[in-house]
């Protein structure tokens, strides 16, 4: 009795030690549900790479690599500076974006994110900026999608919310069957209203952040760790994506760098 009394314990340790281990890597945002995650901390090139399945790498054009919030990050310096692609697996229901920002002015619309649609009335599959009605400055924020129609019409703007040389954390959420939108900066919710239920409609396109095609609105600023998912991101997950970064919120590591796994640590 006392030997298997002894023996056990080990077990007993390995186990509550495995089972500390999955409860440490357990992260409430499933990466499964992005279809573009750029962690900009490539620090040279012209390629953003992207850490989402979907392999959206960005082309840059016209950036620098500076430091970011974490790590690495994009100096955008207006029309013609932009990351884009031809992004696969963007869904028709909701959009979530979330970024860190930099801003050095507001004399333009700053575009966080802009998704293209070429067989629409409007060609504003999603839409998420910056800008006030009447400015500049254009330090509000502005986000949207297409109607039933295919029309811009489903969209919001509300009064500033940025200053000059501040490092801010930005997050939407544009869910298009809920009929929601939702908005925070900094991890404080600072719209919530409800809009015309219905999929996106169109066929999404190029996926740009920096400058709205064809527009002549670009960021003046830095950005860094820019994230477009599927699904409408919660609060506590927009609080982890701030606090801690996409690594630690879900996971996410570098293409060609291994998170830490139960059969690492046992070698």
């Amino acid at each position: 009795m006392s030997r298997t009394k002894y023996r056990v314990r080990p077990l007993l340790a390995c186990t509550a030690l495995l089972f500390g281990i999955m409860a440490a890597q357990s992260h409430a945002i499933n990466l499964d549900d992005a279809f573009v995650v750029w962690l900009l901390d490539e620090g040279s090139g012209d390629v953003a790479v992207d850490s989402s399945p979907m392999g959206n790498d960005g082309a840059i054009t016209g950036a620098d690599w500076v430091t970011g919030k974490f790590g690495g990050g994009l100096q955008l310096d207006g029309n013609d500076t932009v990351v884009n692609v031809a992004a696969s697996g963007v869904g028709n229901e909701v959009i979530s974006q979330v970024l860190w920002a930099k801003f050095d002015d507001f004399d333009v619309e700053h575009m966080f994110g802009y998704i293209a649609s070429q067989d629409t009335a409007s060609a504003r599959y999603f839409y998420f900026s910056t800008w006030i009605n009447g400015g500049p400055p254009h330090d509000g924020v502005h986000m949207g999608s297409t109607n039933a129609g295919g029309a811009w019409g489903r969209a919001l703007a509300i009064p500033k919310q940025f200053d000059e040389d501040v490092w801010n954390h930005i997050a939407g959420v544009n869910d298009a069957v809920g009929g929601a939108q939702q908005v925070y900066v900094d991890g404080t919710l600072v719209h919530d209203a409800p809009f015309e239920a219905g999929e996106i409609v169109g066929t999404p396109d190029v996926l740009s952040v920096g400058t709205v095609p064809n527009e002549g609105k670009g960021i003046h600023g830095t950005i860094d760790e820019v994230a477009f998912f599927n699904i409408a991101l919660t609060e506590g997950d927009v609080q982890d994506l701030m606090n801690e970064g996409m690594a630690g919120a879900a996971a996410v590591q570098p293409r060609g760098k291994l998170p830490l796994t139960w059969s690492s640590l046992k070698r």
